[in-house]
């Protein structure tokens, strides 16, 4: 969790960065062909994309946290059912 504002840092820079690209790009789009259409279409496609990655994101099982230490994931059938 100590990586964690570094980690958010880095996707707000990412993220307008990639608003800064955008913008520029939709507005040469609409400079060169007088619609915005292919801009919408070129960000749909960057969605979808996003999305297909994001879905491809596994999940860790959850490791026990002992005295500060990680230990090995735990596995449903190791814990206590009281």
């Amino acid at each position: 969790m100590r990586d964690a504002p570094i980690a958010f840092g880095w996707i707000v820079a990412c993220h307008q960065i990639g608003a800064g690209v955008g913008a520029l790009g939709a507005g040469v789009i609409r400079s060169t062909l007088t619609t915005y259409t292919p801009a919408w279409l070129v960000a749909g496609a960057i969605c979808l994309i996003a999305a297909l990655v994001v879905l491809r994101i596994g999940r860790r099982a959850p490791s026990a946290v002992v005295a500060g230490e990680v230990t090995a994931p735990v596995v449903p059938s190791q814990l206590e059912t009281t």
